[in-house]
């Protein structure tokens, strides 16, 4: 298991240009972060596509009309960003935990793959917020309370995005920046952190 993702993503102004490179983490619990650290960011809907796409590190196809995303140092063929809502698209999850698969059955189809874990959001509403202008998602729970997950393939991974905890009129005593994932169920998706992150949502 891995602690740390690197990702280095073509601009959507430039797709001939590279951007900067962006380290999402997925620490786990410790004495020093109780609830660990994680990042969120993008990935493409399952239900929109399949989830195996093909990487090839020599000579990797490049469809048209697509955005070539480097991750993890390997080319991958990735749908134009967009965080579509109300219909298939982008969601936005927390990264947990990044592994390799190693299966007892070497056939397998995820057998020696990169994988993440990742707790889900809801799909952002068709309309922005009326002050804000920043789309809103609440954490997708199951009926016992606890986040909703999924396995997926790391090169669904499509853009680094960054959330903001709705606090609503009150702010919950404790809250810490260690502890604001955890407690908060709210969050705006924040367009404004760099020129990439606003294109990909608006």
């Amino acid at each position: 298991m891995r602690d740390k993702l690197r990702i280095r993503l073509r601009t959507l102004q430039d797709p001939e240009e590279y951007g900067d490179v962006f380290t999402v983490d997925a620490l786990p619990p410790s004495e020093e972060l109780p609830f660990g650290r994680s990042h969120c960011v993008l990935i493409r809907d399952p239900d929109a596509m399949a989830m195996d796409i093909e990487i090839n590190a020599s000579e990797p196809k490049e469809p048209e009309n697509m955005d070539i995303n480097g991750i993890q140092g390997k080319p991958a063929t990735l749908a134009p960003v967009r965080l579509l809502t109300g219909g298939l698209g982008h969601l936005v999850v927390e990264v947990r935990l990044i592994l390799r698969a190693i299966c007892t059955d070497p056939t397998s189809c995820i057998h020696n793959k990169d994988l993440i874990y990742v707790q889900l959001f809801t799909r952002p509403a068709e309309s922005a917020e009326t002050g804000t202008k920043m789309y809103r998602v609440a954490r997708k729970l199951s009926e016992d309370g606890s986040a909703k997950g999924m396995l997926i393939d790391i090169s669904s991974v499509v853009r680094f995005i960054q959330l903001v905890p709705d606090f609503g009129t009150s702010v919950t005593s404790g809250l810490t920046p260690q502890n604001v994932m955890e407690i908060c169920q709210y969050f705006y998706i924040n367009p404004f952190s760099d020129k990439e992150s606003y294109k990909a949502v608006y």
